[in-house]
């Protein structure tokens, strides 16, 4: 057992269950959120849409409650393609900061994206993200999720940095 396994394995009472979808459009583009909210995490990353399990659901309902909240969005279907861990070992006493993040991509979708107060929606192309934007980890694994892989995965942070990873396909 790797010594990251071993630290999700000690952080799992803590977890949070959150879900994450790439919506994607027939021009080979990804929906991105820009962060809005001052008091969350990821002011002015590029993310994509989702947000915190709730009580009495599942991690589809919540991608298609999330999508409608954050950007008007109704997400006809959307297919889970992994299950990512973000760990802050440093803030175990700070609730929503470890967490397991389901992984979904969606291409049937109807409405248009609106800016909401959480989430400012934009679409980039496939191959050109705004790198600079976004969390160190999603460098990592998003590209894989936007070829089509699946993508399963441990980040451990520090500091707001990356210091250890485990990636599997």
């Amino acid at each position: 057992m790797s010594n990251l396994d071993k630290l999700l394995e000690e952080l799992t009472p803590v977890l949070r269950d959150v879900v994450v979808v790439y919506i994607l459009d027939k021009q080979g583009k990804v929906l991105l959120g820009g962060r809005k909210k001052k008091d969350k995490p990821g002011l002015g990353k590029r993310v994509g849409i989702g947000g915190g399990i709730e009580e009495n659901e599942d991690a589809l309902q919540a991608t298609k409650r999330e999508a409608m909240e954050e950007i008007g969005v109704k997400i006809n279907s959307a297919k889970q393609v992994g299950v990512v861990y973000f760990l802050f070992p440093h803030k175990r006493d700070e609730p929503g900061y470890n967490q397991r993040c389901y992984v979904f991509t969606c291409d049937d979708w109807e409405g248009s994206p609106i800016e909401s107060e959480v989430i400012k929606p934009e679409w980039y192309p496939i191959d050109e993200l705004p790198e600079q934007f976004m969390w160190p980890d999603n460098l990592l694994w998003v590209p894989q999720v936007l070829k089509g892989e699946n993508v399963n995965g441990i980040f451990l942070y520090e500091e707001g940095k990356v210091v250890d990873y485990k990636l599997e396909q």
